[in-house]
């Protein structure tokens, strides 16, 4: 039986919590943008509620008509349920963007992972290889719907990997398919330059990970009986270039008013 909205706090939690927190942007968002320059992604807890996280968990059921959650990644949510919309738009998100990117931002995608117990983790890969903005423009939310950790598909970072230009993509050999994941997540990778060491990021529910779109970064296999829900947004610093994509579609979305820019 898989857990929901209500389990108790897993160990995620209570590792990150015990770990201290640091600087986060609500309270020191100088030393946190700080932290974000230096290794290229931040986490910051409690941004989404419990709340938040709940109907975020309802309004998945709704992405297919047959009332159940997908098990693949659904592109674009925010299209289809106002709850992934009102999440990308959610100001506390925003205005670290704003912080991130340095002016008023855009949304421009959004993506649901159910992240189902057995999906494969992500290959390495930099999000600006899809969308290829400016590099100081463009930056991701992935916000965490259930408490996150290396058994059930934690993100793995390559501190300061940011700092590298787009890297060449490979074919990996002898991938199939897998219903619960991506092709292209699974069937391409970028080689990680030796002077960087990987790095778990552990999550707890309702935290947000900020994310550099050059940074290195992939996912660990969901081996637990412990779904890893999670929503990602995406945004450009505001009239920014950015390529559509011909699966994603991405067009400038208005995230202060509620409504897709013209």
């Amino acid at each position: 039986m898989l857990l929901d909205a209500h389990t108790p706090p897993t160990r995620a939690a209570f590792a990150y919590r015990a770990a201290g927190v640091g600087p986060i942007f609500a309270t020191d968002p100088e030393r946190a943008l700080a932290a974000y320059a230096r290794d290229g992604f931040f986490v910051e807890p409690d941004v989404l509620s419990g709340d938040d996280c709940a109907r975020l968990h309802a309004a998945a059921r709704e992405l297919d008509d047959d009332g159940h959650p997908p098990v693949a990644p659904f592109m674009n949510p925010h299209r289809t349920h106002e709850a992934f919309f009102a999440a990308m738009c959610a100001p506390a998100i925003v205005s670290v963007l704003e912080r991130l990117l340095g002016g008023r931002v855009s949304g421009i995608q959004s993506q649901y992972f159910p992240g189902v117990p057995g999906t494969p983790g992500f290959a390495v890969h930099q999000d600006n290889h899809y969308v290829e903005a400016p590099a100081d423009a463009f930056a991701s939310a992935w916000m965490a719907l259930d408490d996150v950790d290396a058994d059930n598909g934690a993100l793995i970072a390559w501190p300061g990997s940011q700092r590298e230009p787009l890297l060449p993509v490979i074919e990996i050999p002898g991938v199939e398919p897998h219903p619960t994941q991506a092709f292209n997540a699974i069937r391409q990778e970028v080689l990680v330059p030796p002077e960087y060491a990987p790095r778990t990021v552990v999550v707890p529910r309702g935290g947000v990970v900020f994310l550099h779109g050059h940074l290195l970064h992939a996912s660990h296999p969901n081996r637990a009986w412990r779904t890893r829900r999670a929503l990602l947004a995406t945004y450009v610093r505001r009239g920014s270039p950015f390529r559509a994509g011909q699966s994603a579609r991405r067009t400038e979305i208005d995230v202060y008013r509620n409504r897709r820019l013209s």
